[in-house]
């Protein structure tokens, strides 16, 4: 996994920033639950995009690779919209 983010430094700098940014907005808007929802479905393209696209320039993506990114922005983006009821 080090060798892998060592390899990989500029793809996941812009993740990391992204996430961060992400969070800043959600806490940004805070009161507000509908903007909250639309952070969340937002952070959940964005983690699959990121996926898609780290792996289509390493030249690995998959449809197992595509599946696994989706899922798991499905399922993050469904708990963060459960928790904004």
């Amino acid at each position: 996994m080090k060798q892998e983010i060592l390899s990989h430094k500029r793809a996941y700098l812009f993740l990391i920033l992204g996430l961060i940014l992400i969070t800043t907005l959600f806490l940004a808007v805070w009161p507000n639950r509908a903007a909250q929802r639309i952070v969340v479905m937002f952070l959940g393209i964005f983690y699959f995009m990121w996926g898609v696209i780290t792996h289509l320039h390493t030249i690995q993506l998959t449809k197992r690779v595509l599946y696994e990114y989706a899922s798991v922005a499905v399922l993050a983006t469904v708990l963060l919209l459960l928790i904004t009821f």
